[in-house]
């Protein structure tokens, strides 16, 4: 079992070691310097030069994820408030209103993001399984999609006073999770076990 730990002892936070990930490869050449273990950690050894968590291919993708699908909002909620124009066009009650719709999904969006992220990388917490990982997906696209619905309204508005907005940020937000779904299922079937062995397990 390996456990993580923010205190390394000083003697053991001076042990080489060698990072395997990009492939196995020279294995022979390993093998030479066996006996000479001075030099195999001079020839390829490296101190760890920060902090480095390894995790499942799976994990790891619903990470990337999470974190695109933020960045991917965010940017949505940004175009539609600064560079729509909207401001100039309609009365500030009524932009008032957009405005305090999109922040509100924007904070809703970050927020479940964030616990998505702590629950699947921790363990713990609502989002340490899998049903509820994919809750929040299924309500992230909820959000993605009402954005989407306000950012028609804004580009309805913005028409009907003769600019043309053209393409927006928000106009990709759909085929992105769509896109983003789909590769998550299919890496999902090629690394299902991972979820199985990842999530703790009620005893």
């Amino acid at each position: 079992m390996l456990q993580n730990s923010d205190y390394i002892e000083p003697k053991l936070s001076k042990v080489q070691w060698i990072d395997f990930r990009p492939g196995v490869r020279g294995l022979d050449i390993i093998a030479q310097l066996l006996p000479n273990p001075t030099e195999m950690l001079k020839a390829l050894g490296m101190r760890p030069v920060s902090s480095l968590s390894v995790y499942p291919p799976m994990i790891t993708a619903f990470y990337y994820f999470i974190v695109l699908l933020a960045a991917v909002n965010f940017g949505s909620v940004l175009d539609s408030i600064l560079f729509s124009g909207l401001k100039d066009i309609i009365d500030p009650s009524s932009f008032g209103y957009i405005l305090f719709n999109l922040i509100g999904m924007l904070v809703l969006f970050a927020g479940l993001s964030y616990f998505m992220i702590n629950g699947l990388l921790t363990r713990t917490g609502w989002f340490a399984k899998m049903p509820m990982i994919i809750g929040g997906f299924v309500v992230q696209g909820l959000l993605m999609y009402g954005l989407t619905r306000f950012d028609n309204e804004i580009f309805a508005i913005v028409s009907e006073a003769g600019i043309q907005m053209g393409y927006t940020f928000t106009t990709f937000s759909g085929p992105i999770f769509i896109l983003g779904v789909v590769v998550m299922l299919f890496v999902y079937f090629r690394n299902r076990q991972d979820m199985k062995r990842w999530f703790p397990v009620k005893i």
